[in-house]
Order: C-alpha cells, then sequence, then structure tokens
C-alpha cells in the first residue's frame, strides 16, 4: 500500500507519468474482431517460444573471465568512441578467445579532444596501468579493432613492452611498440 501512496505522489509531483506504449516496446496493434470489440494483434506462436528459450539461454551463460597461464601470449583490443576508450585483455584457448580483463575510462577534459589515434594510445596506457602484472609477466600483442581471425591470414602483428614504476606521489608506464616493420616507437 504504501507503494501505490508514493506512485500517486510522484505522479502528482510531475516526476513520473503514465506511458501506455513507449517507443522502446514494440507497440500492439488494435484490431477490431467480427465481434466490434478492439483486441491485441498479437499471438504468442512457436517462433517466438524458440527465440524467448534462445534468449533465456543467452542471458543465463554470459561470458566468464578466464585465467592466463604464465608466459601465454595475450592479446589487448583497443576501442575509442566520443565517449569512453576501453580494452580487452583476450587469451586463446584451443582456437577459442577468451577474456581475461577489461577495462574502460570515460575522458575527461582535454582528454575528451583528443584526435581518434591519441584516444587509442590513451586506452593503451590506461589498460597498461591498470593491468601492469599482466603487461609485465606475458607477451601482448596489439590490434584496434575486434575482428574475425583467419588462420591463414598473415597479418602483420605489433608487439608491447610495457614497464611500469608508482610512488606514493604518482605512477607512470614505460610503452616500447615494435611495429610489423620493426620499427621500435
Amino acid at each position: 500500500m504504501a507503494i501505490a501512496e508514493e506512485v500517486k505522489k510522484l505522479l502528482a509531483a510531475g516526476f513520473i507519468r503514465k506511458i501506455d506504449y513507449p517507443n522502446w516496446i514494440s507497440n500492439v496493434v488494435m484490431v477490431k474482431k467480427a465481434n466490434e470489440v478492439l483486441q491485441k494483434s498479437f499471438e504468442w506462436n512457436d517462433e517466438c517460444e524458440v527465440a524467448f528459450k534462445n534468449l533465456k539461454e543467452y542471458l543465463a551463460s554470459p561470458p566468464l573471465l578466464s585465467r592466463a597461464e604464465p608466459g601465454e601470449p595475450l592479446y589487448v583490443y583497443l576501442a575509442s568512441t566520443a565517449t569512453t576508450v576501453s580494452s580487452v585483455l583476450i587469451r586463446e584457448d584451443k582456437k577459442l578467445q577468451r577474456p581475461v580483463y577489461c577495462t574502460s575510462r570515460i575522458p575527461q577534459g582535454a582528454e575528451t579532444r583528443y584526435p581518434r589515434i591519441e584516444k587509442l594510445a590513451f586506452a593503451l596506457i590506461t589498460s597498461a596501468r591498470r593491468l601492469r602484472p599482466y603487461y609485465q609477466a606475458h607477451p601482448i600483442k596489439f590490434t584496434e579493432e575486434i575482428e574475425e581471425s583467419n588462420e591463414d591470414s598473415s597479418e602483420p602483428i605489433w608487439f608491447i613492452e610495457v614497464d611500469g614504476s608508482s610512488s606514493s606521489e604518482s605512477s607512470g608506464a614505460g610503452i616500447i611498440i615494435k611495429t610489423p616493420d620493426g620499427v621500435t616507437i
């Protein structure tokens, strides 16, 4: 009863309002039936049941983080948008890629105006700082976009070596990037 009263107060104050068919829910079409009564034209069929079961199965089995074996090569995938930079550390297990750790950060102030390449570098630095033990204990392979891997692909691989330091006043990361052409940055 207390909830109903609270809802009434919120409605009266204008903080919330009743929405019959919001646009994020599929609008149900009202159809006149033979007896001139309006009814909803939605029928739950076998196809809907299969789709619903598939959705429940998918939601019940989220990808779990996996443990990296010592010295095992890891892959870091970087992504940047106008509002966030993120990275995912991945390991390969029997030709399947399994997530080890994920990071994300919302750029602040001047960071929001970085060009795309600088945002990717910012994502790499953020990842290297937060995941320092992984970067120091494993060879890291770098890519900027997640793509389906092709065994026959001979795409060039970038290597990253990270060294970090920290003190009570600050911390930092030294990053060495080796391009496929052998150039060290």
